[in-house]
């Protein structure tokens, strides 16, 4: 006999969708732990492009006289310190202009790098995330890195430093996150860093200790072999890409000037030697570190004040003091022991230990190899990061809500005092004094204009940059003024001749030279930038005997101001 069909209970049901809905849970979190990374890049790509710096570094706008070159992709895109990194540039800003967008140098490269620092925030986020198993952990530090001041910089500026940076990034994810040892793509992220930036050479052992921890489950010859592999094939590629361009530059084989050439930063100005005076070394480097993290002075706000930016004073008055207040109230609270499982107290002895290494290196040589330039310690920031973040989870120092809203806020005024007396500033162009006059001598420098230089330093690139209708001719050591009939040829074709600085400078050095200087100049017909932080003075020049104009009113210029990195 048949039974009757009971309808099933509600508790009978229960099982029946509790694993669905587990597995649903379950992929809801690895989507979520998957898109945070890009989440935290897109958020931090469009506050870079939302405040571009002005204050240009000179070797950016270096770079972008090299790309806008007419002579096009020639020799004088080589250079032995970021040997390719000109000719990446030379081909985006082509492919740029090819679509219909007239776009200078500078600024793709400057967009450029702010896509590839967001990148590098991303990649950061996988490695902390990897050692320290919190979302919230790895964003509040990638969020550290990205803006602090030195590295915000020149994520929004034009340089080698981003992109080299980014490719060690790549370099260390494929070797610690990697699910399969890849030790041939590691060594071609490698080697594209060391084309962009020499000083990545240094991060060679990081690489090899990290290969080496990462696999000391296998057998001897088992960890050697992809260290040997990853050795052999970053050494090649990279020496073949330099011995190549080498050759291409010079013209020559020898590898006695080969080891010269790419050695050539070190026979350098003395400033660029080394320096083994210990106290100014260590003076400098503390220095270098709160630089790294903290920039900008209160009155270059001058000028910029605004509802908004007053707002934003005071949320950082706030900001600060919560967070000292909490920070001193959580300080008797901190137990210094490790509370973490043996299998993780395992991964962080591993990391923290690739990631001293990282630091240590790029600290020893940056002590005594121009220990006061700050920016090249972007290359061991990340390392930096890493350690605070082993040492935060390990002793589990954000583990109550009070301490983790301290951590957010201290963060975040970090963020924003940087950006409220750093990076706001310099994103405007009367805080760079040089950039002002340049774009405004545009003006009295019609087509056709020649400046007579000597020798160019980084103020008269700036000024041939971003007037590109000039044409600029060397006057030559030994000269005593420029040719009559030379002078008179440009007046008749329209256009005007100037002297600039060090041309001015070197005429003024001999009798001869400055008689020829008075004989051909007028009084008041200059733009000047001359205080205690700048030295930049153009005259203008006239054939003798030729006619003055209605038109030839006083023009001096003399701005006083201050230079951020001076």
């Amino acid at each position: 006999m048949k039974k009757p069909s009971v309808a099933p209970t509600q508790a009978a049901r229960v099982p029946e969708c509790s694993a669905p809905t587990r597995q649903t849970i379950f992929h809801r979190d690895r989507a979520r732990l998957s898109l945070a990374p890009w989440v935290i890049s897109l958020g931090v790509l469009l506050v870079y492009l939302s405040f571009p710096t002005r204050n240009y570094y000179w070797d950016g706008i270096d770079f972008a006289l090299a790309i806008e070159n007419p002579t096009g992709l020639s020799r004088a895109l080589i250079h032995p310190h970021h040997l390719l990194y000109n000719a990446c540039g030379f081909f985006l800003y082509h492919v740029v202009n090819a679509t219909g967008w007239h776009v200078r140098a500078v600024h793709i490269l400057q967009v450029t790098n702010s896509i590839l620092s967001a990148l590098c925030a991303g990649l950061l986020f996988r490695l902390l995330r990897s050692a320290s198993g919190s979302i919230f952990l790895s964003s509040l530090l990638t969020l550290l890195f990205s803006f602090s001041a030195t590295w915000w910089k020149y994520s929004i500026d034009a340089d080698a430093y981003v992109p080299g940076l980014f490719f060690l990034l790549v370099c260390l994810s494929l070797v610690l996150t990697a699910r399969k040892r890849r030790p041939f793509l590691a060594a071609l992220a490698h080697a594209s860093s060391m084309c962009l930036h020499q000083l990545a050479v240094f991060f060679y052992p990081v690489v090899v200790l990290g290969m080496w921890r990462q696999s000391s489950q296998l057998s001897l010859r088992e960890r050697v072999w992809p260290i040997l592999q990853y050795s052999g094939t970053a050494a090649c590629v990279t020496l073949a890409a330099y011995y190549l361009c080498f050759h291409l530059q010079t013209g020559r084989f020898n590898l006695p000037a080969f080891a010269v050439w790419l050695t050539t930063y070190l026979h350098g100005p003395h400033s660029y030697s080394f320096s083994f005076d210990l106290w100014h070394n260590i003076v400098y480097t503390l220095r270098g570190h709160v630089r790294l993290f903290f920039g900008g002075r209160l009155n270059w706000l001058e000028g910029l004040i605004s509802l908004p930016v007053a707002v934003l004073i005071g949320l950082l008055l706030i900001m600060i003091v919560l967070s000292v207040v909490r920070l001193i109230q959580g300080a008797k609270e901190i137990t210094w022991k490790a509370g973490t499982a043996p299998d993780a107290e395992g991964r962080f002895k591993s990391l923290a230990a690739i990631c001293l290494l990282w630091a240590g290196v790029y600290l020893l040589f940056l002590f005594f190899w121009y220990p006061h330039f700050t920016p090249y310690r972007v290359f061991y920031l990340p390392a930096l990061i890493l350690l605070a973040g082993i040492a935060l989870a390990r002793y589990e120092l954000l583990n109550t809500a009070a301490r983790r809203q301290s951590a957010v806020m201290l963060v975040a005024a970090v963020a924003l005092s940087n950006f409220l007396f750093f990076i706001f500033p310099l994103s405007h162009p009367q805080k760079y004094p040089p950039l002002s006059l340049a774009l405004e001598v545009e003006r009295a420098w019609p087509p056709g204009t020649v400046i007579y230089y000597l020798a160019h330093s980084a103020d008269s690139k700036l000024f041939k940059y971003f007037n590109p209708s000039t044409t600029w001719r060397e006057l030559g050591a030994g000269a005593v003024g420029v040719r009559e009939d030379e002078l008179e040829e440009i007046y008749r074709n329209a256009g005007t001749a100037w002297v600039e600085t060090s041309a001015l400078d070197y005429l003024q050095s001999s009798p001869e030279g400055a008689k020829w200087l008075a004989e051909h100049i007028r009084e008041g017909r200059c733009y000047e930038l001359v205080n205690h932080a700048y030295r930049i003075r153009f005259i203008q020049l006239f054939p003798r005997g030729y006619p003055a104009q209605p038109s030839e009113t006083p023009m001096r210029m003399a701005h006083v101001s201050e230079n951020p990195f001076k």
